[in-house]
């Protein structure tokens, strides 16, 4: 039997601040402190039923 998790509200990533990874991965919200060094990507669930890619 095989069990697939899904994100139920939202998806977040910690990153440097700068990476590329949040426009390789689709990240458009991203927050963090104004001087820290570590930001966080994250990306909204918009409906019950959409699938985060």
């Amino acid at each position: 039997m095989a069990y697939h998790a899904a994100a139920t509200k939202r998806v977040e990533i910690k990153e440097r601040r700068g990476s590329a990874e949040f426009a390789r991965l689709g990240f458009k919200n991203i927050m963090g402190g104004r001087y820290s060094t570590v930001v966080y990507g994250i990306k909204e669930r918009e409906r019950w039923n959409e699938r985060i890619a």
